[in-house]
């Protein structure tokens, strides 16, 4: 039986210390679409904006919300930033549209799963993008 060693820990916590930081995200980013999404249901039964105006909240929610949640997945992960950003994308929209399965009681519309798939995809992205930490110039 191979003995554990310092190296072997280290691993462990690090995908460890990764997955923490994407579930951390993956909540900021349901909850705050959440909010979204309730408030934009607000405005259009309040009349403010068209409906046709409101279905597009959606995908800007999604967006908005994946890109707040990558953001804080990425400050947590410290490495990987990119693939940190995805994960927190993918995650949110596995739950949002778990989610809709559950409350409706029936499979998604077909053309609703690749929109939120793409939006909170596109969201991830962009938090790993934006939240990578630029590297300091090298001396020669």
């Amino acid at each position: 039986m191979p003995k554990k060693g310092k190296r072997q820990g280290r691993e462990t916590e690090g995908w460890k210390q990764l997955l923490l930081a994407v579930g951390k995200g993956i909540g900021t980013a349901l909850g705050l679409t959440i909010v979204l999404l309730l408030g934009c249901a607000a405005a259009v039964w309040m009349g403010w904006i068209s409906q046709k105006i409101g279905e597009r909240c959606c995908v800007l929610s999604c967006v908005l919300g994946t890109l707040v949640g990558g953001t804080v997945s990425v400050k947590g992960g410290r490495s990987w930033a990119l693939p940190v950003g995805l994960a927190t994308g993918l995650g949110q929209c596995f739950v949002l549209v778990l989610l809709g399965m559950l409350a409706y009681q029936n499979p998604p519309v077909s053309g609703e799963v690749p929109e939120i798939l793409l939006s909170c995809l596109c969201g991830g992205g962009m938090a790993g993008i934006l939240g990578r930490g630029r590297k300091g110039k090298r001396r020669r």
